[in-house]
């Protein structure tokens, strides 16, 4: 407590200095006040952030995924929970990247079933007919029965999205409509070619040529290791596994499932018919596409 001129001035309580700061000398000041770390705004990403602490030091730390983002002027913590838009669509909260995400429905033939944009990049995958509505859980979206036996399965990620085809049963699996899958792509200033790689790889290049999306060779691997719905995100010890072939056209990409591995009886379903991780190298974007 201070006096001025006989008056009694008490310290300014915590609640009444700011958390954050503009500049460092600022945050310092007020950390001091506060007794407790106080953020520098003008070092704030998505990744990084400084704190000056209460003893004149200060606090760097920087994440390997962004765990905040802009609304406006001030940062929010990521939250990758789906939400409905003003347009019907689905969207994360609060997500580095703008993805986004059809809800299904007549009429969303020609929609992407889920789209990436970062800048002046977008790509997409679509289905190329009317999805079921979607059915919202969390950070996931499942389009029900796309074909006889077979979900439609699409998550947000803090790079993106993955998507997903789950054939649930051998009887699925014989459908003459897995012989050849076929996404439509939705593309904004880039284009899709074959990669370099042998295995069916892929790349995605900008107008002016640059590689801005790639994607791994296609793979497909059956349950014997566990549950598949459980691990789509690659195979689980003891799964078998066969490669796959991929076709890449003016406006879409197929994925060849190994035919032989789907009829064989020691094959254990759901069966994951994974086109590859395709990654689209626009700061930390990335758009990974799996049928499983």
């Amino acid at each position: 407590m201070a006096v001025f001129g006989g008056v009694l001035t008490a310290p300014p309580a915590v609640a009444e200095v700011p958390g954050s700061a503009p500049d460092e000398a600022t945050a310092s000041r007020y950390a001091e006040a506060r007794g407790e770390p106080v953020l520098v705004e003008s070092a704030t990403t998505e990744t990084d952030e400084l704190t000056a602490n209460p003893d004149g030091s200060f606090t760097f730390r920087q994440h390997a995924q962004p765990v905040r983002v802009r609304r406006g002027d001030d940062w929010v913590p990521v939250d990758l929970s789906l939400e409905r838009r003003p347009d019907g669509s689905f969207g994360p909260k609060a997500a580095p990247l703008d993805v986004v995400f059809s809800p299904g429905g007549p009429g969303s033939a020609d929609d992407a079933v889920a789209r990436v944009v970062r800048g002046e990049n977008e790509v997409g995958l679509g289905w190329g007919r009317d999805l079921p509505p979607a059915v919202v859980d969390g950070t996931s979206l499942t389009y029900p029965e796309v074909l006889p036996g077979v979900d439609l399965k699409v998550d947000v990620t803090i790079n993106g999205f993955t998507e997903v085809l789950v054939v649930k049963t051998a009887q699925a699996g014989a459908s003459a409509e897995l012989e050849r899958i076929a996404f439509r792509t939705h593309a904004e200033n880039v284009r899709v070619y074959d990669g370099p790689g042998p295995g069916g790889d892929l790349m995605v290049r900008n107008e002016s040529g640059t590689p801005v999306f790639s994607g791994d060779a296609s793979s497909m691997w059956d349950s014997s290791g566990g549950d598949g719905e459980n691990h789509t995100e690659g195979p689980a010890d003891g799964d078998r596994r066969a490669q796959m072939g991929v076709e890449v056209g003016a406006d879409t990409v197929t994925v060849l499932p190994d035919q032989e591995f789907l009829a064989d009886p020691d094959t254990t379903y759901p069966v994951v018919i994974d086109p590859g991780d395709l990654t689209l190298d626009v700061g930390h974007g990335v758009m990974r596409l799996r049928s499983a």
